[in-house]
């Protein structure tokens, strides 16, 4: 009812929607409000027409009478809806009103035309397979008759009764045991559905896991790399400045190897300068001690 009330009355099928709002306020056991729905239903639109049987609308009119004990407007309703059955040879809903009129007949006390229409729908139910339908008009048939004080046909509606009963109630007991099966087999089909889910769960889980694992193991893999590179590279340049500090030292030995050699050469030479000064000064051979001092001084020079 909170869903249909949502509905525009603009809307194309607003009257199916009124319709369905009285049948479920019917329902609902409000019966004067259902009528007052049922009678807001224009059933001249054609819209009405395609999408609502009039026979139906006139049923249930006649059943929300019924239930507020107005029989007579009750049969009112259900003679139109006889009426339209007939020429559209609806036989099923003729059986059902038929059953309706016979049951209204019976409250208001007109017992013969109670039985009259029961027994149409008594001879309509008999070529339908509607045990439940089968089942109420062979009991009120039994319950009119006794009524009618024969006792014989009341009698042999009572056993009709009891026998479509009995058919009803295996019907029921297999509509049953096929309801339980269904239910089991849906049981049976959700474990195997949440069994699936699991395993897919699982699946993916474990899924999830490979690639985060996947994934961890290349970063690993990654970072070594790039470690390794830093360090060959490291290697390389340390390799690089090992090799350039060998050449300078070997040009340093070779160098200090050469100021080494002139300075024991020059060193000597004044050693052996100075000795040759000091015999000269000793003997005062003053002429060669001037050229030994200007050769001492050559000497010097050359060394400097």
């Amino acid at each position: 009812l909170v869903e249909i009330n949502k509905i525009s009355s603009t809307f194309e099928f607003a009257d199916r929607a009124l319709y369905e709002k009285a049948c479920a306020t019917y329902m609902n056991n409000k019966y004067k409000e259902s009528l007052v729905l049922f009678h807001q239903i224009d059933t001249t639109k054609l819209i009405v027409k395609k999408t609502i049987p009039t026979i139906n609308l006139l049923s249930n009119m006649s059943l929300a009478y019924s239930q507020l004990e107005d029989f007579h407007t009750s049969i009112r309703y259900l003679k139109e809806a006889e009426r339209i059955s007939n020429i559209q040879k609806d036989t099923n809903f003729l059986a059902f009103i038929y059953y309706n009129l016979g049951a209204d007949y019976e409250v208001i006390k007109q017992l013969d035309k109670s039985i009259l229409y029961h027994e149409k729908s008594y001879a309509l139910a008999k070529n339908l397979s509607d045990l439940k339908l089968k089942v109420s008009v062979t009991s009120s048939l039994a319950l009119v008759y006794n009524r009618l004080k024969n006792y014989k046909q009341s009698a042999k509606y009572w056993d009709e009764h009891r026998t479509l009963s009995d058919s009803l109630n295996d019907q029921n007991s297999i509509y049953q045991v096929a309801e339980l099966e269904k239910k089991a087999a849906l049981t049976i089909k959700q474990k195997e559905v949440e069994k699936l889910e699991a395993t897919n769960q699982l699946r993916k889980t474990r899924f999830n896991f490979v690639i985060l694992f996947s994934s961890l193991l290349l970063l690993l893999l990654v970072l070594i790399l790039y470690f390794y590179r830093q360090k060959a590279n490291s290697s390389k340049i340390i390799s690089t400045k090992n090799a350039e500090l060998d050449k300078l030292n070997k040009t340093k030995d070779q160098l200090f190897s050469i100021v080494s050699h002139d300075l024991r050469s020059s060193v000597n030479a004044l050693k052996v300068s100075n000795a040759n000064l000091k015999s000269l000064a000793e003997k005062k051979e003053y002429l060669q001690l001037d050229e030994k001092l200007e050769e001492n001084s050559q000497i010097a020079g050359s060394t400097y």
